[in-house]
């Protein structure tokens, strides 16, 4: 069957929820055609490592992944059908015919569209050995995930975290909310090594083992043993140590989900794996396909290449800019004058928010007491300020977003 769409949209997470509601806002929703790999029409995934497992707002864990989809909708059923935006869910798309533009379902149903958005996302990193192994480890990326791992968050579960970043931290946190005990795993020689600085990172590290958290650091874990008759795994790292487990997350990072462009002969940005655009996010090979979210490798004045991000703000803010330009208005280059990425972490009771991006800081200006309190790292190249890490001081991150906009593109 072959139907036709104006605007066909390829995802269902934040990037396409927000693209709808960009269109919609605009009067233009009815253009969109979605099409969802996964049985929900898009939802928010934040809150699958936050508000969800930590069971905020006494909040009990879903009891089906159909329900924590509901629960994390961005738009209704309802809703979606009154606008006129055409949603496809459990529709993978497997080829895309840039010369007839049309994109193949699996099954063989066929969608024409006269621009094409890809809002594929990212999937999570799980070695080899582990993935070719269902149950053996969980990742928490997908309502499907969450669902899972909700229930098994129990009193006295024994949870080792594979991986230091904002997700395994996360992870941890939300199961010592639930009476887990709780260990986390980082080959490198810090949490979050890839996304703050020295300060911060110690300053959480503090935080997990005040929780009665264990941070292992400087040392991978290399094989994760399942027991006999379902007793507990057994969790081994390089330097030796043994952990025993009933739970193991997995949270090693995102790759970007680039197969279906690279197979349709759109250009991959080499350094950051994303999909090549331009700065009005247009894949530089076909004007005709936008990629928006974690797929998008874009330009950025002033850093020496292209920038792949993986934020909400950034999701939402690049399905912005492409709702806008389809309208016909002209928004500017994406991520020039006055863009400044943003990020946040919920864990237990505290907020990490970071603004900018420190990549190339040689000084750092900290106000605050880290490990003990509030505070603020502020990283700077010379006198020109990059990025600010806050710690439960709202007012310091938004001072430092009017700061950073304000700054001249180098």
């Amino acid at each position: 069957m072959r139907t036709t769409g104006d605007v066909v949209v390829v995802g269902g997470g934040m990037a396409a929820g927000h693209l709808v509601a960009s269109m919609h806002r605009r009067g233009l929703a009815h253009r969109l055609t979605v099409l969802g790999a996964e049985p929900h029409p898009p939802y928010e995934r934040p809150p699958l490592t936050k508000d969800e497992l930590a069971g905020a707002a006494g909040t009990e864990p879903a009891r089906t992944e159909a329900d924590l989809a509901r629960r994390l909708s961005m738009h209704s059923p309802a809703w979606l059908a009154e606008q006129g935006v055409a949603v496809r869910v459990g529709a993978r798309v497997s080829g895309v015919d840039r010369v007839r533009r049309t994109v193949t379902v699996d099954g063989g149903d066929t969608v024409s569209y006269r621009h094409l958005v890809l809002a594929t996302g990212s999937r999570p990193v799980v070695p080899p050995p582990w993935a070719e192994r269902p149950g053996l480890v969980h990742t928490v990326h997908t309502a499907a995930d969450g669902a899972r791992l909700g229930p098994l968050l129990r009193e006295g579960v024994r949870l080792v975290v594979v991986g230091g970043g904002f997700v395994g931290l996360e992870v941890a946190a939300a199961a010592r909310g639930r009476g887990c005990t709780a260990t986390v795993v980082e080959a490198g020689p810090r949490v979050l090594g890839r996304v703050c600085t020295p300060v911060t990172s110690a300053a959480v590290a503090r935080l997990h083992e005040e929780h009665g958290v264990r941070v292992i650091t400087g040392t991978r874990c290399v094989e994760v043993v399942p027991g006999e008759g379902g007793a507990a795994r057994v969790v081994r790292l390089a330097d030796g140590t043994a952990l025993t487990a009933d739970l193991v997350v997995v949270g090693l990072g995102v790759r970007p989900e680039t197969a279906l462009a690279s197979d349709a002969g759109l250009e991959e940005d080499p350094g950051t794996g994303g999909i090549a655009v331009d700065a009005a996010l247009r894949a530089t090979r076909d004007p005709s396909v936008s990629a928006v979210g974690d797929v998008a490798a874009f330009p950025r004045a002033g850093y020496g290449g292209r920038l792949r991000l993986e934020s909400v703000d950034h999701a939402c803010a690049s399905a912005e800019n492409v709702a806008a330009r389809l309208a016909g208005e002209d928004p500017g280059p994406y991520a020039g004058q006055g863009w400044v990425p943003l990020f946040w972490s919920d864990q237990y009771r505290h907020t990490l928010r970071i603004a900018g991006l420190s990549t190339g800081y040689d000084t750092t200006d900290v106000g605050g007491a880290p490990g003990e309190g509030p505070f603020t790292v502020r990283c700077l190249a010379g006198d020109r300020l990059l990025a600010v890490e806050s710690l439960d001081l709202p007012r310091d991150h938004s001072a430092a977003r009017r700061e950073l906009r304000a700054a001249p593109v180098h």
